[in-house]
């Protein structure tokens, strides 16, 4: 596995914990309006300096009165077959992990929830079923079906998260149905413009606060705990 960054402290990423936040590099999907596409293109690869996972372990084992959880984000954490072996020297520590997941990737899903090494899982909603390949660049949308499937039947705790870039309500209003009466909590994600994968993203609007609020209300007439995460 690949760790193209790390960030040694978050009060904000991980619910009621104070976590560090490891970046992995790659992911099997192309978003228009992702923000990370640093860690996404290929092509990058060979412009990160890969960080020692070790000298991480080294730095949480120095500051483990002030750290009560772990975060691995991407990318997309999944990809990599040997994340399992990361994870269980943080858990020896006595240390809850959260996976950031795409929810591409549905087999990697039910293994890892399998080994009972996770303790938090955000999954993100992409797409409806007629904009999925536009959007995400590949037609994974099947795929996105299963891991809700795998994610609604584990006790483990989590969220969905929904980037919300479009203003067409009926294109929520699918997604909301995917969910209808989830246990886990949806946040409707701000979109912001400045920086995206897909150029032609640039061009859309910040999502407004009204409509934010618009979609919540929606969310929540789908018996959904719903929650805005907005970025200004």
């Amino acid at each position: 596995m690949k760790i193209a960054y790390f960030q040694n402290s978050s009060l904000m990423d991980f619910p009621n914990h104070i976590s560090p936040i490891i970046f992995t590099f790659g992911c099997n999907l192309r978003c228009g309006f992702c923000h990370n596409k640093e860690l996404v293109l290929p092509e990058n690869n060979n412009k990160i300096d890969e960080i020692d996972f070790n000298k991480i372990l080294e730095y949480i084992k120095k500051n483990l009165k002030m750290i009560n959880g772990v975060t691995f984000t991407g990318g997309e954490p999944l990809l990599n077959n040997d994340l399992i072996e990361y994870i269980k020297p943080l858990k020896a520590l006595n240390l809850d992990i959260k996976l950031d997941t795409n929810g591409s990737l549905p087999i990697q899903l039910k293994k890892i929830i399998d080994s009972n090494m996770i303790d938090y899982i955000a999954m993100d909603l992409k797409s409806d079923s007629n904009n999925y390949k536009k959007i995400c660049g590949i037609d994974l949308y099947n795929k996105q079906l299963e891991s809700i499937e795998i994610f609604e039947k584990s006790n483990i705790k989590g969220e969905y998260r929904l980037t919300c870039f479009s203003d067409d309500i009926k294109f929520y209003k699918k997604i909301f149905n995917l969910i209808k009466s989830t246990k886990k909590t949806l946040y409707l994600q701000q979109f912001l413009n400045k920086e995206t994968l897909d150029p032609d993203f640039k061009k859309i609007p910040n999502t407004s606060l009204k409509l934010l609020n618009e979609l919540k209300e929606i969310a929540n007439s789908y018996n959904i705990n719903t929650e805005i995460r907005k970025y200004f």
